[in-house]
């Protein structure tokens, strides 16, 4: 039977290990990530943009999110989020993200290909539905289409800055 020393010491060396195997490197600043959210397209007009740090029980994010609306009479509404947990949550994310490494397809979730980009596409209804990839082995994008196509779900993600998202640096 271990003493309490023992078990106290134990512990003490995986969280040592925990730590050390760990990347500091914390969430860039949201305002970076709102920069690179797309503007208004045809037919689609950008309502409000908004960019926030949290941290929430030691768990820090940024994120940057817009929302559209199709122009006119449409119902068409996107919510495009851009978002930064850290490395050491981005590392995590891509371990357990199947979809960047292999084609998903099942009742609900299918892979996508855009520009050579993995995305996972998961419907919440017949014209709703999420779409997601990671950029850069760190960045996350999120589109959240409602009342939409899968067409102009797709064409959404044709908007997003990869390349600058790419070359943003911690």
């Amino acid at each position: 039977m271990l003493s309490f020393r023992s078990a106290a010491l134990s512990l003490a060396s995986v969280l040592t290990l925990q730590t050390a195997w760990a990347d500091p490197a914390q969430p860039i600043d949201p305002e970076r990530l709102k920069a690179l959210l797309p503007a208004a397209w045809a037919g689609v007009e950008r309502r409000n943009v908004e960019a926030e740090r949290s941290n929430m029980g030691g768990y820090k994010s940024s994120t940057a999110q817009a929302h559209y609306k199709a122009s006119g009479s449409g119902r068409l509404e996107l919510v495009v989020r851009l978002g930064d947990e850290g490395a050491s949550s981005a590392q995590m994310y891509a371990y357990g993200a199947d979809y960047l490494k292999k084609d998903v397809k099942n009742e609900t979730q299918k892979s996508l290909v855009q520009g050579g980009r993995r995305f996972l596409l998961t419907s919440t209804s017949a014209k709703s539905m999420f779409i997601e990839t990671q950029v850069g082995g760190r960045w996350k994008v999120n589109v959240n289409c409602i009342e939409a196509t899968e067409a102009q779900c797709v064409d959404a993600l044709g908007k997003v800055d990869y390349a600058g998202l790419e070359k943003l640096k911690p």
